[in-house]
Parts: structure tokens; sequence; C-alpha cells
């Protein structure tokens, strides 16, 4: 999945924004690709809700990418977010750079 900037908006977002793995061991690869002009980190967690995560990625720097894997996943649906604090004071998972993470038996 690639972290980047929303054109159209401005605002940093997942794409994709919805996937879904087979439950137990998950890889998962974050490419951080920002706009031009953007130096923003991103990371992503994964938790039972926005702000509780159980596992995630370490931030991801400018042009730069990251896997990390997270074992014993159960079925269910779990969104994922990016942490990382603007420079405004508001995190890039309240600008909308959320998604969801449905795992299949």
């Amino acid at each position: 999945m690639t972290a980047v900037g929303d054109s159209e908006h401005g605002k940093p977002v997942y794409q994709p924004d919805k996937i879904t793995a087979k439950a137990g061991t998950v890889v998962f690869f974050l490419q951080n690709v920002p706009p031009a002009g953007c130096s923003c980190d991103h990371n992503m967690m994964i938790g039972p809700s926005v702000g509780r995560p159980f596992a995630g990625s370490m931030d991801v720097n400018r042009n730069e990418n990251v896997i990390f894997t997270v074992n014993d996943l159960t079925p269910g649906t779990y969104p994922f977010w990016c942490s990382i604090v603007a420079p405004n004071g508001t995190t890039h998972a309240s600008s909308g750079m959320v998604g969801e993470l449905t795992i299949t038996p």
C-alpha cells in the first residue's frame, strides 16, 4: 500500500484504503510517496479502533518504504490509520488518512 497526498483535497491518504488478508501472519509493505513540496512522514497503525493500536509500522520518511509483519491476526474488520501529528497539531488520521483491514478466516 502507498501513503500519498490526495492532490484533489491536499490531504494525506492511503492507496488502497481497503485491504483484505487471511487470518494469521500478514506482511505489509508501506511506501511513502508524498506530493511535491511535502516532507511528511507516515506510518500505519492497526487496532480495534483509531487511536488504540495493537500493531503498527515504524515512521516512514519521504520516498522510503518499510515492511512490517503482524502475527496472529484474527478474522474481523480493523481500522488502520496514520498517527503522525501534522504541524497544525492534528493527526493525519483526523485529516482522513484512515483505512479498513478485513481479515478473513
